[in-house]
């Protein structure tokens, strides 16, 4: 089974303070808590400087997709610039955050785990039609296909080869569940 979502077919959700917009691509439901996630998947449109929300006990990876960049205020004092295309930055979602957008709007890719329940991993992959990526299917593997702005969820224990033009970049990511949890 292979299921392919593009990103103009979902909904956008405008953000409380009014300083973005979010689509979800993915949310693995908490196995003991349905108001929370256990693995959750977004794009942001970030249109104005300001708090990032507080998610306790989740990791969290950033892409920059578009855009300039963004600096990152923590409350312990440390700072962060998310200003390069493709290179994600961790940190813990209990860090209160400030952020000032460095000029202009941004886009970025949002991956959230819950590190009690597991860990998550990105590759950036490059195509090109020589080489053939094997896109593999495992229970928690999905690939996001930057230059069509697709999402793709191969099927368990499948291997597909997939065409695509020349020069095309996928965001791949893997959760993968602690072991010792029934998920």
């Amino acid at each position: 089974m292979i299921t392919k979502i593009k990103l103009k077919d979902l909904k956008e959700t405008p953000w409380k303070n009014g300083g973005g917009a979010t689509k979800e691509l993915l949310r693995l439901p908490h196995p003991f808590d349905p108001k929370l996630f256990m693995f959750r998947l977004s794009i942001a449109n970030i249109k104005a400087s300001g708090p990032f929300s507080v998610f306790d006990g989740v990791d969290r990876i950033l892409i920059l997709l578009e855009g300039s960049g963004l600096l990152l205020k923590f409350d312990s004092k440390k700072e962060t610039i998310l200003n390069q295309t493709l290179v994600p930055i961790l940190f813990r979602g209990e860090e209160v955050i400030k952020s000032e957008l460095l000029t202009g709007d941004i886009r970025d890719f949002n991956v959230m785990t819950d590190r009690s329940l597991g860990k998550s991993e990105i590759k950036i992959l490059n195509y090109v039609p020589e080489e053939k990526i094997n896109f593999k299917g495992y229970p928690h593997r999905y690939y996001f296909h930057l230059e069509e702005e697709t999402f793709w969820i191969i099927g368990q224990d499948q291997n597909v080869v997939l065409t695509f033009p020349a020069d095309s970049t996928f965001i791949e990511i893997t959760f993968y569940p602690h072991k010792n949890k029934d998920l």
